[in-house]
């Protein structure tokens, strides 16, 4: 199978997200945040996410929000160098 190139429409989302996460001070934002932020479902911001970071590898990461297991945090890591 050819690699599948993210469409136009979830290029642009990971495109919010990141510029998202940049304008915040502490670079973190829930999932449910994205989702509202965005106006998408948990499908969508999945699709939007593994693209975001499959466009910049280890740029960012997704942790368990402190104090409430099932929801996810997506932290913008510090860039080194």
């Amino acid at each position: 199978h050819p690699i599948k190139e993210p469409g136009k429409t979830v290029a642009s989302r990971a495109e919010k997200i990141e510029r998202y996460l940049s304008s915040r001070l502490d670079h973190k934002a829930t999932f449910e945040t994205l989702k509202g932020h965005l106006g998408i479902d948990k499908v969508l911001l999945n699709q939007a996410i593994k693209t975001l970071m499959a466009l910049s590898p280890g740029r960012y990461g997704i942790a368990r929000t402190p104090g409430d297991k099932r929801k996810r945090t997506l932290i913008m890591l510090p860039k080194n160098g």
